[in-house]
């Protein structure tokens, strides 16, 4: 799958991932991007578009949607609160497990969980959106784990 290095006005300096030339993998807009063959995974720098390179994220998605449904503390949100939470999640667990395994050249989900949950400030909190966060970043890793 091709992609290119691309570079969006509301984050200068980041290196992104593009798929289409006129947004990134996390959604941003493109303003300037680099030709399909000067472009290197170990060149993008944001987090959700690393994750997106590396992982099978719409999968990940999926489980997540699922789970968030199933949830009981879930059960009278929106079917759009349902999808935002849960694909927010999905991206951010699979920008972190991009992140340890660039720095680490491996991962595992141990790791990824507590960099995920210490990063977001969740580690901390005991409230029921803070453990549902991790009880569906645990699903997505699942998946990830799986797909890797």
């Amino acid at each position: 799958m091709g992609f290119q290095i691309a570079w969006s006005e509301s984050t200068p300096g980041e290196k992104h991932a593009s798929f289409s030339g006129h947004k990134t993998a996390c959604g941003l807009s493109v303003i300037e991007a680099e030709p399909v063959y000067a472009s290197k995974a170990e060149h993008v720098t944001c987090w959700l578009c690393g994750g997106a390179l590396t992982f099978d994220v719409e999968t990940a998605q999926k489980k997540a949607v699922e789970f968030v449904r199933a949830y009981p503390g879930a059960k009278k949100w929106s079917n759009e609160g349902v999808y935002e939470f849960a694909h927010g999640v999905a991206d951010r667990v699979a920008g972190v497990a991009w992140h340890v395994k660039r720095e680490h050249r491996s991962w595992n989900q141990n790791h990824v969980l507590s960099e995920f949950m210490a990063h977001g400030g969740y580690m901390t909190d005991d409230s029921p959106v803070a453990r549902m966060i991790g009880l569906t970043a645990l699903a997505v890793l699942e998946v990830l784990t799986e797909t890797n």
